[in-house]
């Protein structure tokens, strides 16, 4: 069976933990972030920033995440809060930047809220500051406008131990919004994972083998992360193709030690599916039931189409 790497764990799960932002970080003698380093917005004589600016800016920040990850030969080190509060300022800095510029006027104060809170997580070497409830009611106040007035695609299910609720079986390729709902006892998530084109082995046989098989099978595509009882949605372009979905949390893991728990990986209990990506637009297909790994053929996603009524109609010819 497939163990992550605490790389991938990190990178995945642990996106705001300390180690993550310190992987950003060049100089251990460096002083702490400079006010300077702290998210500025210059002015600019340019027209008012459209909406599209705003979605962009956002999804830049969510990909930021996707891109982030702890150096692996240093498993025993603790960051420092210089390094901390360095790896956030050269992560997110100037992705919340753009994003406090085309701030649109519904959600101003929202955003003014997290780059407030960036800027002292950068101060402070504060690795945990996405999980305060300050930051995590704005965000969602965001998120639910993006969602609204981005015109992306969506994604959304809900997660308790140790299992997915109402993710759809198809979906259509493009900027999706990933929502997940936490009505479990532990974090969870949903990492979505691509399977490469010349893979054509079952997601069971992907996640029985070794991490070097993993790693060459899969690459990963977008996740969302949400702590229980909450809800959270990142944005990501999701590529036509087959993807896994699961939950790479383990057991008795906690915002505090970085997510690595002592016990198995949830998807080691079940808690992973399969999802086909289609071209095309629409909005996802909820699936009645979830799928197992037998249902991967593509006259078994047509059927759950043809099967599943929509409000929003999708197009035949996907």
């Amino acid at each position: 069976m497939y163990t992550p790497s605490r790389r991938l764990l990190a990178a995945t799960a642990a996106l705001s933990s300390a180690l993550f932002l310190a992987g950003c970080a060049s100089d251990d003698d460096d002083p702490i972030v400079s006010p300077s380093q702290a998210v500025s917005v210059s002015p600019t004589a340019s027209a008012a920033p459209s909406i599209e600016d705003f979605c962009a800016a956002k999804e830049a920040i969510d990909a930021a995440f996707l891109a982030g990850g702890p150096p692996e030969d240093e498993e025993g080190a603790s960051p420092s809060p210089e390094q901390v509060g360095q790896g956030i300022s050269a992560a997110f800095s100037a992705p919340y930047a753009e994003m406090k510029r085309t701030a649109q006027p519904d959600v101003a104060d929202a955003v003014n809220t997290e780059v407030d809170a960036l800027n002292s997580a950068i101060s402070s070497g504060d690795g945990e500051f996405f999980f305060k409830p300050d930051f995590v009611t704005a965000d969602k106040k965001i998120d639910d406008y993006l969602l609204n007035e981005c015109g992306v695609n969506k994604i959304s299910a809900t997660a308790r131990e140790y299992e997915f609720g109402g993710l759809p079986t198809v979906s259509p390729a493009g900027m999706t919004g990933l929502t997940l709902t936490n009505e479990g006892e532990q974090f969870h998530e949903m990492v979505f994972m691509r399977i490469n084109d010349d893979v054509t082995d079952s997601v069971d046989d992907i996640l029985s083998g070794d991490e070097e098989a993993f790693n060459k099978a899969v690459v990963p595509q977008g996740v969302v992360l949400a702590s229980p009882g909450t809800t959270a949605t990142n944005f990501f372009d999701l590529k036509s193709g087959r993807y896994i979905v699961l939950c790479f949390i383990s057991d008795g893991s906690d915002a505090e030690h970085d997510f690595n728990g002592d016990g198995p990986p949830h998807f080691t209990k079940g808690m992973h599916e399969e999802l086909r990506i289609l071209p095309g637009p629409g909005e996802a297909t909820a699936s009645p039931s979830a799928t197992s790994d037998s249902d991967s053929s593509g006259s078994s996603s047509t059927a759950d189409e043809d099967e599943t009524s929509s409000p929003e109609p999708t197009s035949s010819s996907s």
